[in-house]
């Protein structure tokens, strides 16, 4: 509540001024300023404001790592897929995120998600590969 509560007044905040850019710190993001009046104003969840992206791509696979749900004491979601999805796989990150935001807490190790009623992805929680010592979910679409 309290950082949609945020992300709504830096969003009136950013209508009314003049601003060039909206940095947010926790997703160590920067935003354009209609992009982010946008997306605040029309989604319940906002996780695209809410998190950055780190992002490794070999020939076959992307794997997306958010940065920011910590901010919501939730870990961040490491997204595993096949390169030829990168497009797919960006948006079905932020719905497991904006999924993730609305249960308010994190989805249980073993439980599976997937874009639609037959796809199982199992989640496990493993390192972070950026860090070791924080937990991230792990979801893959290729393994």
């Amino acid at each position: 509540v309290g950082l949609a509560r945020h992300t709504q007044i830096v969003a009136a905040v950013t209508k009314v001024s003049k601003a060039v850019g909206v940095y947010e710190g926790n997703a160590g993001a920067t935003h354009e300023p209609n992009f982010y009046v946008s997306v605040a104003t029309d989604t319940q969840f906002p996780t695209m404001l809410w998190n950055g992206v780190s992002m490794v791509r070999t020939p076959d696979r992307i794997e997306l790592l958010s940065l920011g749900m910590g901010q919501l004491e939730i870990p961040d979601l490491l997204l595993v897929a096949p390169a030829s999805e990168g497009n797919a796989a960006l948006g079905f990150f932020f719905d497991l995120l904006a999924y993730v935001a609305s249960r308010g807490t994190r989805i249980p190790a073993g439980e599976t998600v997937g874009r639609d009623e037959d796809e199982k992805l199992t989640v496990h929680y493993v390192p972070s590969p950026i860090d070791e010592n924080v937990e991230v979910a792990r979801v893959s679409m290729v393994d």
